[in-house]
């Protein structure tokens, strides 16, 4: 489902959801989904604002109308605690490093794969996402678990 040559006036919540019908016939993720309608909603509610549209096809009334997906927790990242396991044990032990990384980190692929020697302060035993590298643009200062202070002690050539 397009949207096309539709006016933005004339998208009505059944437009709506049949785009979120199209996305999920997709194979696209409930958090790519989330993400696709918060756009949307967000520029409906800017078009209401700036008066280029009379209301958006989110609300009827003040009431929302369209609910998001529901998405799997962010800190339920493995279906058992078997699977982390699992998930270091096949890989090499530079993916291990990275792997590590990031699931004791919350960091992005990319933040993990961009760090240099400088991001890293073995004497607080923390990492710097820099903020060019960094999705929200902001720096930040991450705690170095004692398994990635092992991990990166046993990986010399390692990003970390």
């Amino acid at each position: 489902m397009k949207f096309g040559d539709k006016r933005a006036a004339n998208i009505t919540t059944g437009d709506i959801e049949s785009y979120r019908h199209h996305r999920r016939e997709q194979g696209v993720s409930p958090v790519t989904s989330n993400h696709d309608l918060k756009l949307l909603r967000k520029m409906f509610a800017w078009g209401v604002r700036e008066r280029l549209i009379p209301a958006t096809p989110f609300k009827v009334g003040t009431e929302s109308v369209i609910a998001l997906d529901p998405e799997t927790p962010r800190e339920r990242r493995f279906a058992s605690d078997d699977d982390e396991t699992r998930l270091l044990r096949a890989a090499n032990p530079h993916l291990r490093g990275i792997l590590v990384a990031m699931l004791d980190t919350c960091c992005r692929p990319g933040e993990i794969l961009s760090l240099q020697w400088g991001d890293v302060d073995m004497s607080s035993r923390e990492l710097v996402v820099r903020a060019e590298k960094a999705k929200t643009r902001r720096a930040r200062r991450l705690p170095m678990s004692t398994r990635l202070h092992a991990v990166r002690a046993g990986l010399g050539d390692l990003h970390l």
